[in-house]
């Protein structure tokens, strides 16, 4: 039955009218395919597609324009891959009415094979067509008004632009991503992420538009080169994903491995080494490999309770559902309809959204971990920096916190640094024991605490010693002062339930008024504290000029 080209509908599927006529040796011309119309069957595969072909295959589609058409029609193929594709127009005597040839290594700026037909109304016309690919030869043949069809290449191109705009989203984040943090699983991803879109873009003959016009290698290796790289990225990112899960040890060199041999395939393919039917063999074998490989070490994470699981799965049977869509299309098994022929693109962005999310559960990982460390080693620091037992800081702590006083000293804004001892502590602890003694300590570091200012240093050397440093003073007897009121720090005792402990305390103070080191300036105080002990204890001493030689400790 003939295609019947009624203005009223529109759009008319021309497949249900289509008959074929396989030639494998390529050698029947027009003439001879017009001979022999009586010879042409219903295609044995579903509407729209034929399949991998060897050869040429003739198609012919009798058309029926009714008196009432204005005869203005576009001959069209929803999908870009078929290379080479004639159309050849015939009236009832078999004289060509029109002619063209609309393949993808043919056109020249069309994204699917379209033709523009001009038909003699009230006549019957045979429209024969000859097809030729090393690609699935898919055809979803359609004749369309001008109006219809701007409006389905407008929804088609919005789609396109939809998909193709989302990965470019997730290409400049995760390029952004790689480059911020330094991660080369970012840089995978986005690997990953461009050649899944230039494998979108050359399905749709989006790239033949515009990323290679008229380019004869692009446009019979991009498509291919494309997926095959998308599989080595995909071997790349997974092994960068799971390698750290348990499981057979050989998993990181085989995801390799993997990963080089479709390089290697890709550079085959790339010198006409091999054809499409070679990368379809090893993208349809090694290529679906990296998830069965993963399998087991994904399904331990989501025993585990781990979120980076359940994506990988999700993305895996996205991924599968695309691809058996796309082979059954390819080898005539399914319909090549918008739904079977947009499944593996659409299953792919999806794909690229949850490995995305994996990135970003990975680098929460990463991030947590770097944190804990940073905890760790703040702890650490810490404890080093720390005394235990008043939690001041230490020597070591002190020399950490006070470079940049030290720096600060000049005329105006002095700064003390103060050696204070406990006066008798040694006898009390040798009285009482170190438990009483540790509790005058630890209740001096108190006392002291409430008595200096806010931004003043206050550390325990070690002992019964502790170490003030204050800056941002004038004079030095505003340092004698401040002196003076940690003395009387212990005008009431240290331990109420103990008032009978006689305690006391004398300081040292070494006040410049300009940098000096942090080890000359506890010399001049240690010595100025001796003088305050020899001088009867219970008083500050304030030196304000170079350290001397430290005169001896009395017993």
């Amino acid at each position: 039955m003939p295609a019947v080209l009624d203005d009223a509908a529109g759009v008319v599927p021309l497949w249900p009218a289509v008959r074929w006529l396989p030639d494998a040796d390529g050698r029947l011309d027009l003439a001879g395919a017009h001979q022999r119309l009586r010879q042409f069957s219903q295609p044995p595969t579903q509407p729209g597609t034929l399949g991998l072909q060897r050869g040429a295959v003739w198609l012919a589609v009798p058309l029926r324009v009714p008196a009432s058409s204005d005869g203005q029609w576009i001959l069209e193929s929803d999908h870009a891959s078929v290379q080479h594709l004639s159309y050849h127009l015939l009236d009832a005597r078999g004289a060509v009415l029109a002619a063209g040839q609309i393949g993808a290594l043919e056109r020249l700026s069309a994204r699917v094979p379209t033709a523009r037909l001009t038909l003699p109304a009230g006549q019957d016309l045979v429209l024969l067509l000859r097809a030729r690919s090393e690609a699935p030869l898919i055809l979803p043949l359609r004749m369309s008004k001008p109006g219809p069809y701007i409006d389905n290449t407008l929804a088609a191109q919005s789609l396109q632009a939809l998909l193709a705009g989302l990965s470019l989203a997730l290409l400049a984040y995760s390029l952004g991503q790689a480059w911020w943090h330094r991660d080369s699983l970012h840089l995978k991803y986005a690997f990953m992420v461009a050649c899944s879109l230039t494998v979108s873009l050359a399905q749709f003959g989006l790239a033949a538009q515009f990323l290679w016009p008229g380019h004869a290698w692009a446009l019979r290796h991009g498509a291919g080169m494309a997926a095959l790289l998308a599989q080595c990225a995909s071997f790349l990112y997974t092994e960068a994903v799971l390698r750290d899960q348990a499981g057979w040890r050989g998993f990181s060199t085989t995801m390799r491995l993997g990963a080089a041999v479709m390089l290697a395939t890709a550079l085959l393919f790339a010198v006409d080494a091999i054809g499409i039917a070679g990368v379809s063999a090893v993208a349809g074998t090694v290529g679906m490999l990296p998830a069965l490989l993963a399998l087991s070490r994904a399904w331990s994470r989501v025993r585990l309770g781990d979120a980076t699981g359940v994506y990988l799965l999700l993305a895996w049977l996205g991924y599968y559902l695309g691809v058996f869509t796309l082979m059954g299309v390819s080898y005539g098994r399914l319909p090549a309809q918008p739904l079977t022929l947009h499944a593996f693109q659409i299953a792919a962005v999806l794909d690229l959204l949850l490995f995305l999310q994996v990135v970003v559960l990975r680098q929460r990982e990463r991030l947590a971990r770097a944190e804990h460390a940073a905890r760790e080693a703040g702890h650490l620091r810490n404890l080093a920096e720390t005394d235990p037992l008043t939690l001041l800081p230490n020597r070591r702590g002190l020399d950490a916190v006070v470079q940049e006083s030290l720096a600060r000293a000049r005329p105006g804004h002095g700064l003390a640094v103060y050696m204070i001892d406990l006066d008798g502590f040694k006898a009390v602890n040798d009285a009482h024991g170190h438990a009483v003694g540790d509790r005058l300590l630890a209740a001096l570091a108190d006392r002291l605490r409430s008595r200096i200012r806010p931004g003043d240093v206050l550390a325990r050397l070690g002992g019964d010693e502790f170490v003030l440093v204050a800056e941002g003073l004038h004079h030095p007897a505003q340092a004698q002062a401040l002196g003076r009121n940690l003395v009387d720090a212990l005008a009431t005792p240290l331990l109420p339930e103990r008032a009978d402990l006689p305690l006391g305390l004398t300081a040292g103070c070494a006040y410049v008024e300009q940098p000096e080191p942090l080890e000359s300036l506890l010399r001049r105080a240690d010595q100025a504290m001796y003088r305050g002990k020899q001088a009867g204890r219970g008083r500050v001493e304030v030196d304000t000029g170079p350290a001397t030689a430290p005169p001896l400790r009395p017993a």
